[in-house]
Formats: structure tokens, C-alpha cells, sequence
């Protein structure tokens, strides 16, 4: 039993691997959603993406650079925070500033359209607290 659990936790991280190596491609982006798919996709797309929400509440609390963010979210490995970074680039949340420093130093922000998400996340953080398990109105049911 123990050793099956190992078993699935390495085929996790196998999974984040390759998954990682897909998004790590230089100039690699992600595909457009089909036309006609629902507004709300789009969110779903961005927040889909593994510790999506971890960068982002990081980087609430204002422009860090990568070292910096790495050390706030112990937990993410370091391939994992770069794709993670990638995507939400992409997505236009974060914003990647190289200073021309030797070495070069970059900095992660959030972009209006990151600080807006804010207000977003604030709302689900909301609606996950009112339906938690052993909340009143979880209970009520």
C-alpha cells in the first residue's frame, strides 16, 4: 500500500515533468480557446494551471523577483514556478521585467489585468469559505 502511494506520487510528479516540458518550450504558447467557448473558460484556462493561484497571491503583495518568489512559495519546485510564471505571462496576468544587471535580474509583477483577477479570486475565496466543509451554510444542507 505504501509503496503503491510512492508509486503514484513519482507518476505525479513524471506528469508535472512532461507537462512542464510542453509549456517550457521556447516561444511555445498555449492555443487559443475555440470561438463560441464561454467567457468563463478563459478564467478556468488561467486558473486550471498548477499554483496559479499561490504565484498570483504572491505577487499581490507586489513585484518580486523569481529567487524571492521561489523562497515565498517553498513548495513549488523551481521548473514548476517557471511554468507557472510562463503561463500566467501569457495569459497577460504577470508581467516580466529583465533589468540588465550582470547576472540579469528579473522581476514579476502583476499587470492591471492581474490586480483586476484579484477581485475575482477575492470573490471565490469567498464563496469556498461559505461552502467549506463545517461551515454553517455547509451544514444547513
Amino acid at each position: 500500500m505504501i509503496s503503491e502511494g510512492k508509486h503514484n506520487l513519482r507518476n505525479a510528479r513524471d506528469d508535472e515533468q512532461s507537462e512542464g516540458a510542453a509549456l517550457a518550450k521556447p516561444g511555445a504558447l498555449r492555443q487559443p480557446l475555440p470561438i463560441g467557448t464561454p467567457p468563463i473558460c478563459s478564467v478556468l484556462d488561467i486558473l486550471g494551471s498548477k499554483w496559479t493561484f499561490l504565484v498570483i497571491a504572491q505577487l499581490a503583495e507586489g513585484p518580486k523577483r523569481f529567487n524571492q518568489l521561489h523562497r515565498d512559495a517553498a513548495i513549488i519546485r523551481t521548473q514548476s514556478l517557471t511554468n507557472a510564471l510562463r503561463h500566467l505571462e501569457q495569459s497577460g496576468i504577470v508581467n516580466r521585467t529583465v533589468f540588465p544587471t550582470v547576472p540579469a535580474t528579473v522581476e514579476y509583477a502583476l499587470t492591471e489585468k492581474g490586480a483586476d483577477f484579484l477581485t475575482a479570486l477575492a470573490e471565490m475565496e469567498r464563496w469556498a469559505e461559505r461552502w467549506r466543509p463545517g461551515s454553517l451554510t455547509a451544514q444547513s444542507l
